[in-house]
C-alpha cells in the first residue's frame, strides 16, 4: 500500500514539475506560425455576414467569444501593444462560410508582451454556428452563451471556460471537446447534447493534466468523457448522462448526480459519488480503482431511519485491497452511491 502511494506521489510530482518547466520554457521558446497567407488580410477589427464557422489560431493572450444582442453580423477585434508592428496584426480570411483567424503573419515569434494579445469575437444572439475551433499555446479561452453545434478548444497552458446555449432542437450542441495541459476547465452545459444525423457526436470531452475540471450538466448527454492526471474533477449531473467515463491518475473525482448514468467507467484511486434518483433507474459501474462501495436503496437493505434503507454491495472475492476490475449494478427509487478509497 505504501509503495503504491509512493509511486502515485512520484508520478504526480513529476507531472507538476514537467508542467512548470514547460510553462517556463514557453516564455522564452521561439514558436513558428506556418500557413499559406494567400488571401489573408491584416486587420485589427472586422465585421462579416453569412459566417457559419470560426477557425482561430491564437498563439498567446486571450480569446473571448460572446453574444451581442444588437449585432447583425459576426464582429471581432484585437487588443494589442501599439508598437507591435504589422507582422503581429491578426490575419483574416473568409472561405465557404468559415472565418479563419491567425494571430500574426507567418514567421517565428517569442511569447513576449507583444504576443499577449486579446481577441474579442461577438455573434448575433439568434445565430447558431456550425463549428468553432480554437487552438493555441498560452491563451485563456472563454465562450459565453453562444450557440455552437461543434466546439473544439485546445490550448497548452491556458484555462478554458464555456457556457453553452440553445433555443431549439436545431441549435442543440452535437460535440464539445475542451483540452488544456496545465489550465483549468469550466463547462456549463445548459441544453441537451445530441448526435448528428449520421449518429456521430453526442459527446462532451474535457481533458487536462495538472489543472482541474468543473462541469455542470443541465441537459441530457449521451457520453461524458473527463480525463486528468493530477487535477481534480468536480462533476455535477443535474440531467441524465447515458455513459460517464472519468479517468485520473492521482486526482480526486467528486460526482453528484440527480440520476445515475446507465454506465460509469471510473479509473481513480480517490472518488466520492452521491446520486439522488427520483424514479427507478438502473446503473452499472465499472472501475479498476481500490474502492469500498456503499449503496443505499429503499427497495431493500437495512432501515437506517428517516425512510432510508442501506445495504453494502461487495463484489465476489472482495478483500478490501483489490485492484481487479469489477462491476456494480442495481436500481432503486432513491439511491446514494459513495465510493471511497480503501485505507
Amino acid at each position: 500500500m505504501k509503495k503504491c502511494l509512493a509511486t502515485i506521489l512520484i508520478v504526480a510530482l513529476t507531472a507538476i514539475l514537467c508542467v512548470a518547466l514547460f510553462a517556463c520554457n514557453e516564455q522564452t521558446a521561439t514558436h513558428a506560425i506556418n500557413y499559406d497567407e494567400v488571401g489573408y488580410e491584416a486587420k485589427e477589427s472586422f465585421e462579416a455576414e453569412n459566417i457559419e464557422a470560426l477557425d482561430i489560431d491564437w498563439l498567446a493572450g486571450e480569446v473571448h467569444l460572446s453574444v451581442d444582442q444588437n449585432a447583425q453580423n459576426v464582429r471581432l477585434y484585437e487588443r494589442a501593444a501599439e508598437n507591435r508592428g504589422d507582422a503581429l496584426t491578426m490575419r483574416l480570411l473568409v472561405s465557404d462560410g468559415t472565418l479563419f483567424v491567425k494571430c500574426a503573419a507567418p514567421g517565428s515569434y517569442t511569447l513576449d508582451g507583444n504576443m499577449l494579445k486579446i481577441l474579442y469575437v461577438t455573434v448575433p444572439s439568434d445565430m447558431c454556428l456550425e463549428s468553432v475551433r480554437i487552438r493555441g499555446i498560452g491563451e485563456t479561452v472563454s465562450l459565453k452563451d453562444v450557440m455552437v453545434r461543434h466546439t473544439e478548444v485546445e490550448t497548452r497552458s491556458g484555462s478554458v471556460k464555456m457556457d453553452t446555449a440553445a433555443v431549439n432542437f436545431a441549435s442543440y450542441p452535437r460535440y464539445i471537446s475542451l483540452s488544456t495541459l496545465s489550465g483549468n476547465i469550466s463547462l456549463n452545459v445548459t441544453s441537451n447534447v445530441i448526435p448528428d444525423d449520421d449518429e456521430s457526436g453526442g459527446v462532451v470531452k474535457a481533458s487536462t493534466s495538472s489543472g482541474g475540471v468543473d462541469i455542470k450538466i443541465n441537459g441530457s448527454v449521451p457520453l461524458l468523457q473527463v480525463k486528468t492526471t493530477s487535477g481534480y474533477q468536480k462533476l455535477e449531473l443535474n440531467k441524465p448522462v447515458m455513459e460517464l467515463n472519468a479517468d485520473t491518475l492521482s486526482g480526486l473525482i467528486e460526482l453528484t448526480a440527480r440520476t445515475a448514468p446507465l454506465k460509469m467507467i471510473m479509473a481513480a484511486d480517490i472518488s466520492v459519488m452521491n446520486f439522488k434518483l427520483n424514479r427507478e433507474d438502473a446503473f452499472e459501474l465499472v472501475t479498476d480503482a481500490k474502492l469500498a462501495v456503499s449503496v443505499v436503496d429503499i427497495s431493500k437493505g437495512e432501515d437506517v431511519g428517516d425512510g432510508n434503507f442501506k445495504y453494502v454491495y461487495e463484489p465476489s472475492g472482495y478483500q478490501g485491497d483489490f485492484r481487479s476490475q469489477y462491476t456494480v449494478s442495481g436500481k432503486g427509487a432513491a439511491l446514494n452511491l459513495e465510493l471511497m478509497r480503501v485505507a
